[in-house]
């Protein structure tokens, strides 16, 4: 099937006097980007990362104690043995199929194992960019390498990197569904999204979408993957661990009244760029929790069915850019490297905007995409703990996604 992006019209060029503004515009990311990378590097390999929680799967997967991955007192004496001495562990709280994915790194000491899994997420956001660029032609008409750096210059795939998280690795699925999707081939975009079930509070929303949608190709390909990942997360863990992480999942969901209860789980809601993030942040201290958690059930829900009737309208790599905002935005647990799968609606949109004819217009249309780029926004809400309102101009993205698609 021929790329549905593929317009015989000519695109159209930003004028020559806005691209010193672009030019200027990527050096300066570049710049904040290699420094958050240089303050980064120290606390992480002294342990602060999350790499932490995913080396010590790894090793126990590589060891044969794989049932242990939800022990929080077995992780912890890993975590102290292996990386360095903490009075709390890092609890590991995603599928166990995902441990896999770590056992190689595990090999090397912890720090050569960070710097690996650095490189590999590294390869894995040029391979994205790789991947997406043949459908973003107004991004690559202004310069053939703007896909590549806004992939490589997001604020939030610098923080995944320097976290060592998985986040990455989604995008890296993500953008291989959207290009399975653009091209037709619905079942390999489910079974791409069965995989990213390793952070499932993002995937399911996407799959109910689709579900809504009766796109049945492509939820047979996520039910077959989605198996797939049970059965393997089962052989690892056993159904004892299965029950111990779904008891986890299900306290940190119940037990996060106090910020010691924030601590001890490693979940901390007032920083979730999300709906339950900015709800939380405004209710928490005024309702009681079970009010509180319907409230936000409520309000995801409505978001998640105006998004449902939005998609009937757009072309399916639209649609799909569309659902990867909607899941962010609703779903329960979302940390700020998450937002790194941005990367693929905020694309779409900027292409939009590219092959717009009229350059005033062109501009105007990437202004709220290009708020994600301004830095000092993310180090702002970070440092006074409002990251929680990052959710509004995520909101924004879903409520004006243009009607008008290629």
């Amino acid at each position: 099937m021929t790329r549905q992006n593929t317009n015989s019209s000519p695109v159209p060029v930003l004028p020559r006097t806005y691209r010193p503004f672009l030019f200027a515009a990527i050096a300066y990311l570049f710049v904040v980007q290699v420094a958050l990378c240089v303050m980064s590097v120290r606390p992480a390999l002294e342990g602060h990362a999350d790499f932490r929680t995913f080396y010590c799967d790894g090793y126990l997967v590589r060891t044969g104690r794989a049932t242990q991955l939800y022990d929080y007192e077995v992780q912890k004496q890993v975590q102290n043995a292996l990386v360095s001495p903490s009075d709390v562990a890092l609890p590991s709280d995603h599928p166990a199929y995902e441990a896999l994915l770590f056992v190689p790194f595990s090999v090397p000491s912890y720090r050569v194992g960070y710097f690996l899994f650095i490189i590999f997420d590294a390869a894995l956001l040029v391979i994205s960019a790789w991947l997406m660029r043949p459908y973003l032609t107004g991004l690559t008409a202004i310069w053939p390498l703007l896909p590549f750096a806004l992939f490589l210059l997001f604020f939030p795939a610098g923080i995944a990197l320097m976290q060592g998280q998985n986040s990455i690795v989604l995008l890296a699925l993500y953008s291989g569904a959207f290009v399975a999707i653009v091209e037709g081939n619905d079942f390999l975009a489910g079974c791409l999204l069965g995989l990213a079930l390793m952070k499932f509070q993002i995937a399911l929303p996407v799959a109910v979408l689709y579900l809504i949608w009766r796109r049945w190709r492509m939820i047979a390909g996520f039910a077959l993957s989605g198996f797939v990942v049970l059965i393997t997360s089962i052989w690892l863990v056993g159904l004892h661990g299965m029950v111990t992480h779904a008891r986890f999942l299900l306290g940190a969901v119940n037990g996060l009244a106090t910020s010691g209860d924030q601590s001890r789980n490693g979940i901390f809601p007032r920083a979730m760029p999300n709906l339950r993030g900015m709800l939380f942040s405004l209710g928490s201290a005024h309702l009681p929790n079970s009010w509180l958690q319907a409230g936000i059930a409520g309000v995801s829900l409505f978001v998640l069915w105006w998004t449902a009737r939005r998609g009937k309208i757009t072309s399916p790599g639209s649609a799909f850019a569309l659902a990867i905002v909607c899941a962010l935005v609703v779903s329960y647990h979302l940390q700020l490297h998450d937002l790194v799968l941005l990367i693929v609606p905020i694309a779409v949109w900027l292409d939009r905007a590219c092959q717009t004819s009229i350059a005033g217009e062109s501009v105007t249309a990437a202004a709220l995409p290009g708020l994600f780029f301004v830095q000092p926004i993310y180090l702002f809400l970070t440092t006074h703990g409002l990251l929680s309102l990052l959710s509004l101009p995520i909101l924004a993205l879903l409520f004006l996604w243009p009607e008008s698609e290629r």
